[in-house]
Protein backbone atom coordinates (compact mmCIF):
# COMPACT_ATOMS: atom_id res chain seq x y z
CA UNK A 1 0.00 0.00 0.00
CA UNK A 2 2.70 2.43 0.71
CA UNK A 3 4.39 1.76 -2.54
CA UNK A 4 3.23 0.26 -6.01
CA UNK A 5 6.30 -1.80 -6.69
CA UNK A 6 6.14 -3.98 -4.00
CA UNK A 7 4.03 -7.42 -4.17
CA UNK A 8 2.98 -9.18 -1.35
CA UNK A 9 4.82 -12.08 -1.70
CA UNK A 10 7.40 -9.55 -1.19
CA UNK A 11 6.90 -9.53 2.66
CA UNK A 12 5.14 -12.41 2.98
CA UNK A 13 7.40 -15.50 2.60
CA UNK A 14 6.54 -18.77 1.78
CA UNK A 15 8.25 -21.11 4.27
CA UNK A 16 7.92 -24.72 2.19
CA UNK A 17 9.39 -26.70 4.86
CA UNK A 18 7.08 -25.94 7.79
CA UNK A 19 4.07 -24.94 5.18
CA UNK A 20 2.84 -21.54 6.57
CA UNK A 21 4.06 -17.72 6.32
CA UNK A 22 7.11 -16.66 7.90
CA UNK A 23 7.00 -13.86 9.65
CA UNK A 24 7.18 -10.22 7.78
CA UNK A 25 8.83 -8.13 10.81
CA UNK A 26 12.20 -9.95 9.38
CA UNK A 27 11.72 -9.20 5.99
CA UNK A 28 11.47 -5.47 7.10
CA UNK A 29 14.86 -4.54 7.53
CA UNK A 30 15.72 -6.93 3.97
CA UNK A 31 14.30 -3.11 2.51
CA UNK A 32 14.23 -0.49 5.64
CA UNK A 33 16.95 0.17 8.43
CA UNK A 34 17.31 -2.48 11.17
CA UNK A 35 14.93 -0.37 13.42
CA UNK A 36 12.10 -0.79 10.89
CA UNK A 37 11.49 -4.50 12.88
CA UNK A 38 10.97 -3.01 15.96
CA UNK A 39 8.40 -0.08 14.64
CA UNK A 40 6.28 -3.22 12.73
CA UNK A 41 6.32 -4.58 16.25
CA UNK A 42 4.99 -1.15 17.65
CA UNK A 43 2.66 -0.83 15.16
CA UNK A 44 1.28 -4.68 15.15
CA UNK A 45 0.79 -4.03 19.56
CA UNK A 46 -0.91 -0.44 18.95
CA UNK A 47 -3.09 -1.78 16.21
CA UNK A 48 -4.13 -4.99 18.56
CA UNK A 49 -4.62 -2.62 21.74
CA UNK A 50 -6.74 -0.28 19.66
CA UNK A 51 -9.15 -2.87 18.14
CA UNK A 52 -9.87 -5.05 21.89
CA UNK A 53 -10.55 -1.82 23.23
CA UNK A 54 -12.69 -0.69 20.61
CA UNK A 55 -13.83 -4.14 20.99
CA UNK A 56 -15.23 -4.38 24.85
CA UNK A 57 -16.27 -0.65 24.55
CA UNK A 58 -19.19 -1.87 21.39
CA UNK A 59 -19.55 -5.43 24.11
CA UNK A 60 -20.69 -3.23 26.73
CA UNK A 61 -23.04 -1.10 24.43
CA UNK A 62 -24.18 -4.27 23.27
CA UNK A 63 -24.74 -5.94 26.71
CA UNK A 64 -26.53 -2.86 27.64
CA UNK A 65 -29.20 -3.40 24.84
CA UNK A 66 -28.76 0.34 24.34
CA UNK A 67 -30.97 1.95 21.51
CA UNK A 68 -29.40 5.09 20.26
CA UNK A 69 -30.36 7.37 17.22
CA UNK A 70 -28.79 6.38 13.48
CA UNK A 71 -25.95 8.42 12.81
CA UNK A 72 -23.58 8.43 10.51
CA UNK A 73 -19.43 8.88 11.24
CA UNK A 74 -19.63 12.59 10.92
CA UNK A 75 -22.17 12.33 14.14
CA UNK A 76 -25.01 13.68 12.47
CA UNK A 77 -28.09 12.21 13.05
CA UNK A 78 -29.94 10.29 9.62
CA UNK A 79 -32.99 9.22 11.49
CA UNK A 80 -35.05 10.39 14.59
CA UNK A 81 -36.09 7.10 15.35
CA UNK A 82 -34.45 4.59 17.62
CA UNK A 83 -32.47 1.72 15.93
CA UNK A 84 -30.58 -0.69 18.06
CA UNK A 85 -26.38 -1.78 17.70
CA UNK A 86 -27.26 -4.43 15.22
CA UNK A 87 -26.88 -0.88 12.62
CA UNK A 88 -23.32 0.26 14.30
CA UNK A 89 -22.12 -3.21 14.24
CA UNK A 90 -23.10 -3.71 10.34
CA UNK A 91 -21.33 -0.44 9.29
CA UNK A 92 -18.56 -1.24 11.69
CA UNK A 93 -17.53 -4.97 11.39
CA UNK A 94 -16.20 -5.05 7.71
CA UNK A 95 -13.97 -1.91 8.93
CA UNK A 96 -12.55 -3.61 11.74
CA UNK A 97 -11.24 -6.56 10.05
CA UNK A 98 -9.41 -4.83 6.99
CA UNK A 99 -7.91 -3.30 10.43
CA UNK A 100 -7.06 -6.04 11.36
CA UNK A 101 -5.58 -7.96 8.37
CA UNK A 102 -4.50 -5.14 6.89
CA UNK A 103 -3.44 -2.55 9.58
CA UNK A 104 -0.05 -2.61 9.51
CA UNK A 105 0.58 -2.11 5.72
CA UNK A 106 -0.47 1.59 6.17
CA UNK A 107 -0.07 2.57 9.96
CA UNK A 108 -1.40 5.78 9.32
CA UNK A 109 -4.61 5.87 7.56
CA UNK A 110 -5.47 2.79 9.94
CA UNK A 111 -4.91 5.38 12.97
CA UNK A 112 -7.42 7.60 11.03
CA UNK A 113 -9.70 4.92 10.70
CA UNK A 114 -9.36 3.73 14.44
CA UNK A 115 -10.05 7.37 15.46
CA UNK A 116 -13.12 7.89 13.00
CA UNK A 117 -15.04 4.50 14.63
CA UNK A 118 -13.98 5.73 18.11
CA UNK A 119 -15.77 8.85 17.34
CA UNK A 120 -18.43 6.85 15.92
CA UNK A 121 -18.68 5.06 19.42
CA UNK A 122 -18.15 7.86 21.74
CA UNK A 123 -21.35 9.36 20.03
CA UNK A 124 -23.55 6.43 21.18
CA UNK A 125 -22.29 6.26 24.02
Amino acid sequence: MMSRVVKCEDCHKYNESILKFKGVEEYCVECHNNDYGKLYSAWTRTIKVRLKEFGSRVQLLVESGMKVPDKDMGNEVKNKELVDMDIFLEKTATTVDLIRRYGTHNFNLTISIMDNLEAGLEALE
